[in-house]
């Protein structure tokens, strides 16, 4: 396993705050406040600490800068959860995941509104939603999946990469 790259702003709340502009600054400012586990070491958080680690973030990290963290990537690293742990990660940018059959569905990303790129490749990923507070997105990588049909992109109004390969697409609708 190739191990990931961490990118975490070392910038304080207040220049972060500064530095964010858009709808989404808002949602990065508030992502400080919400109630963070206060251990890796408990078992309900297993797929917390494995993502951490993947990434390079330590617990200390995680506890004072989780919000900060520009680049998150997944690749078979077991159970990555993301409806419940991408909560905390509202700063990302770049999100990556890559071979985890586990992952059916995109429930997690509307908590990261800064996002820019997403790549979703090899998965069990079987639809399309929970894009709609990604208004920042320009590239989105979904292939090797189990998509059948394509929908739920309308908003997303700065999308200019949109790949689709190796899934069973019958229907597209909804891009302009």
């Amino acid at each position: 396993k190739a191990k990931a790259k961490q990118e975490t702003a070392a910038a304080s709340d207040d220049n972060a705050s500064d530095a964010q502009s858009d709808s989404g600054a808002d949602s990065v400012r508030e992502a400080r406040y919400i109630n963070l586990p206060s251990s890796f070491t408990s078992p309900e958080n297993f797929a917390l600490q494995c993502m951490c680690e993947f990434n390079g973030i330590s617990e200390r990290e995680f506890l004072e800068h989780a919000h900060l963290t520009t680049k998150l990537e997944c690749f078979q690293i077991g159970r990555c959860d993301l409806a419940a742990n991408l909560q905390y990660f509202t700063g990302l940018t770049e999100l990556i995941i890559n071979n985890q059959p586990e992952v059916c569905s995109l429930e997690g990303v509307e908590y990261c509104p800064q996002l820019e790129r997403v790549w979703v490749i090899e998965t069990g990923l079987d639809h399309v939603s929970h894009l709609g507070r990604c208004r920042r997105l320009k590239q989105l990588y979904l292939d090797s999946n189990h998509l059948r049909k394509i929908e739920g992109l309308e908003g997303l109004s700065r999308l200019e990469t949109l790949w689709l390969t190796n899934n069973q697409i019958s229907h597209v609708e909804g891009l302009h």
